[in-house]
């Protein structure tokens, strides 16, 4: 990710993660990062 493990411990602690930095985090593990609402009805704002 270009970060040390401390910085990332760090920004997960204070939560101050920015949206390419969990994006890019989900890519490293092989995974998907979503970001969006979810209402009862279904529907979804992204």
């Amino acid at each position: 990710m270009g970060m040390s493990l401390q910085a990332i411990n760090k920004r997960l602690e204070t939560g101050k993660l920015s949206q390419e930095e969990l994006e890019r985090m989900a890519s490293v593990m092989g995974c998907e990062y979503h970001s969006f609402f979810q209402f009862d009805d279904g529907s979804k704002v992204e």
